[in-house]
């Protein structure tokens, strides 16, 4: 039951209560009293009527406004693809910890997926000709050295061995080799993605740079952890992408220089398509065959 406060009860005149509770035939009755209380509301708002201009009384509200429906732009803005695509005159290619050692720990491909996506990464590199940036976390203890496959193919590029530094961005010579490419926009993968990858990848955001996350190339534990790391950088500014929409990317028109040997990686590592051009092959083999 209900029992209002003394300090906040309703002041009647002398003598209302006793007459409206208590009717002469014992019923409980409150139209007197609501009419006494509408009564003096219209009472209050005549007074105030008169004593205050029109324009200080559209400022009271007697009402809740209903929120807008609008959406703050802020809140849906998104980076404009045609003015932020990346090229092979403005990227750089970055390898963070792809260490014999520290591949065992990826869970979420096969092992033979993952080297497959690695390298293929890594040859879109050398087909456009991007300036390339391979780090290692102590390299020379059980993390291992950087895989032999994606060392051959950059011979004259130093593998910057980091003495302790967890993230990569956290190693000034790490950064000096990034800031000397000249590139603005990163092409990154890591071994681990929640770590290797998503650490160096944020703190590059924060420096100004449009980082893409390899996230086919930046192997995890297991798939629970491989989605929160893309949720994770995707909240921090980082583009999740894989090797084949990169080398799209880069590449745009199949009729430019590097369209053959881009080809041919996608023979060697997306491996349905490369059965796709070997059955054509074939049939163009045959039609010429026959036409000779």
């Amino acid at each position: 039951m209900y029992v209002a406060r003394q300090d906040r009860a309703p002041k009647y005149p002398k003598g209302t209560m006793e007459r409206n509770v208590h009717s002469t035939d014992g019923e409980r009755s409150y139209g007197n009293d609501r009419a006494s209380k509408t009564s003096s509301l219209i009472a209050r708002l005549e007074r105030y009527a008169k004593g205050t201009s029109f324009q200080a009384a559209q400022n009271v509200s007697f009402h809740h406004e209903r929120p807008s429906n609008k959406r703050s732009k802020t809140a849906t803005s998104t980076k404009c693809y045609t003015k932020t695509r990346f090229s092979a005159n403005d990227a750089a290619l970055v390898l963070i910890d792809h260490q014999a050692g520290i591949m065992q720990l990826v869970h979420d491909y096969s092992p033979a997926d993952f080297r497959n996506n690695v390298m293929a990464l890594a040859k879109l590199g050398k087909v456009f000709n991007l300036p390339t940036v391979l780090t290692t976390s102590l390299g020379q203890g059980p993390n291992g050295p950087f895989i032999p496959e994606v060392r051959s193919l950059f011979p004259d590029v130093p593998v910057i061995d980091r003495p302790g530094f967890i993230s990569a961005w956290d190693d000034p010579k790490f950064v000096a080799a990034i800031e000397k490419t000249g590139r603005k926009n990163l092409l990154m993968a890591g071994v681990t993605i929640e770590v290797c990858l998503a650490f160096a990848a944020m703190q590059a955001v924060d420096a100004g740079y449009d980082v893409y996350g390899a996230v086919d190339a930046s192997g995890a534990l297991d798939v629970t952890t491989r989605d929160l790391a893309i949720a994770r950088m995707n909240d921090h500014g980082v583009t999740p992408i894989n090797w084949t929409a990169i080398a799209a990317e880069l590449q745009r028109d199949w009729r430019r220089p590097t369209g053959q040997e881009l080809g041919r990686v996608f023979h060697d590592h997306y491996h349905s398509y490369g059965l796709l051009m070997d059955s054509f092959e074939s049939k163009t083999a045959n039609v010429v065959q026959m036409v000779s």
